[in-house]
């Protein structure tokens, strides 16, 4: 690792007057060494996400490059950084810059209640549910019609409305909910969850934010993070779950076969498609990125990944992937990946068009 970009960087996260920029892109094949040294290091959320930022234009500017070779070298430190982390006061949120996230929110704790004004949308899927946990979604008009401060913080509390409690849902593992258009009020409280959106960054509209003025707790670092992903278990089914008509319906999501690989989809729009890849014992999964950026987040199994377009060095472009590892791909890659487990790898992918990646 560079040790002098490293501390420059550093001094800008900090708030140094840098131009760190110029620093990277300079240097796009050092900095990659040197971003996820900086990321595997607690920090607090204002520092993590400058060099989020940062990081992201790292990527913007190694695709107008076009070579193959840094592009490679970009999922390599993907895979080193793995999550990037960002404790607040209801959990944590592990994220992968292009726009997936496992949120593993506290008891009782979870996201403000919010909604997207702007071209934001994503997907939640639960995989555990704690105790009192549940979701809450409503259109903007009915929030409007129903919400007063001192009322909706007593219901919080315990006290009991039929008008807040008809928008209350309890998750099961696997239950998916989409929240793919602007003005839905919704949350998540006391759940581990994925989030697949097509923005990375928050950008969002707080009605009612029971998070303010709550300080992080001391326990969340790294290592609680590890034993929290140590326990995750991710189910069998998925099923998406739907707010019409004054009540909550189920429906089921299947698994379709294209070319022995398995797949379900859990969401897409025109800027970005959220879906469970399941690679059967021995098989390959052709991974031809075209014009999108792809993540992938190995929820059980290896893999191997080989980068299979790339005549620029005749070096064999190739590492593992272990369980819980990250992937990101930029646009114009080709991939052979390999499940080298005994059994099922599957992993959870998101992908984003170039055009609207990594905002």
């Amino acid at each position: 690792m560079s040790s002098s970009l490293a501390q420059k960087l550093e001094r800008f996260a900090e708030g140094e007057n840098i131009d760190a920029t110029r620093l990277i892109t300079r240097e796009p094949e050092n900095a990659l060494e040197v971003f996820p040294e900086l990321f595997i290091e607690d920090r607090p959320i204002s520092e993590v996400e400058i060099l989020e930022a940062l990081y992201k234009r790292l990527l913007k500017h190694i695709v107008s490059l076009d070579k193959k070779d840094l592009a490679y070298l970009a999922s390599v430190a993907q895979k080193r950084t793995g999550f990037i982390l960002k404790y607040k006061p209801h959990g944590i949120k592990a994220t992968i810059p292009l726009g997936f996230s496992l949120f593993f929110l506290e008891p009782n704790e979870g996201f403000s209640f919010q909604r997207h004004i702007d071209i934001k949308t994503e997907m939640f899927n639960f995989i555990s549910i704690s105790e009192g946990g549940f979701v809450y979604f409503c259109q903007m008009d009915e929030w409007e019609k129903m919400y007063s401060p001192k009322r909706f913080s007593a219901w919080l509390e315990g006290a009991f409305s039929p008008s807040f409690e008809q928008f209350r849902y309890i998750p099961k593992p696997g239950d998916v909910i989409r929240i793919d258009k602007t003005n839905l009020v919704h949350t998540a409280i006391g759940c581990v969850l994925e989030e697949y959106s097509n923005i990375s960054t928050d950008m969002v509209d707080r009605l009612h934010d029971q998070n303010k003025g709550k300080k992080i707790p001391p326990k969340f670092n790294r290592r609680y993070f590890s034993q929290k992903m140590d326990g995750i278990c991710y189910p069998e089914k998925n099923h998406l779950i739907e707010y019409k008509k004054g009540k909550f319906i189920t429906s089921s999501l299947e698994w379709a076969q294209n070319d022995g690989i398995f797949m379900m989809p859990l969401m897409e729009t025109p800027t970005y498609k959220a879906e469970r890849v399941s690679l059967p014992a021995n098989s390959i999964w052709r991974l031809n990125t075209g014009g999108n950026f792809v993540s992938a987040f190995l929820s059980d199994g290896e893999v191997n990944c080989e980068l299979t377009n790339s005549n620029e060095n005749p070096v064999e472009k190739s590492f593992d992937l272990s369980r819980h590892d990250a992937f990101l791909s930029l646009p114009g890659c080709e991939w052979q990946i390999r499940n080298l487990s005994a059994s099922d790898s599957c992993l959870s992918v998101l992908t984003v068009r170039e055009k609207y990646a990594l905002l």
